[in-house]
């Protein structure tokens, strides 16, 4: 699974294992709508950035965590508070 945002950035979740890639995973979560938005994350870093995340699922598996902004800046930051969180109203399978 891949995706270009509109950003040019490229997502990719899948497992690297030896000399390919590995597709098979198990359901994590209880949707199978073709494509959902779980919830939306905003939080503060520790040098004071606030940034938000989006969490989408295809067919009930992790597919992408977008981010609001370009993520290389906080590197070296980590999480110092969650300002707000949002699940989006989803119905199971």
């Amino acid at each position: 699974m891949q995706r270009i945002t509109t950003r040019r950035t490229e997502c990719n979740f899948y497992r690297a294992v030896p000399f390919r890639f590995e597709q098979r995973r198990s359901v994590l979560f209880a949707f199978q709508e073709p494509e959902v938005l779980l919830c939306a994350l905003r939080f503060q870093t520790n040098k004071g950035t606030r940034q938000v995340v989006k969490v989408h699922l295809v067919h009930g598996k992790l597919f992408e965590l977008e981010f609001g902004g370009d993520m290389r800046q906080h590197f070296n930051e980590a999480v110092e508070s969650v300002i707000s969180f949002k699940q989006h109203v989803v119905t199971p399978g």
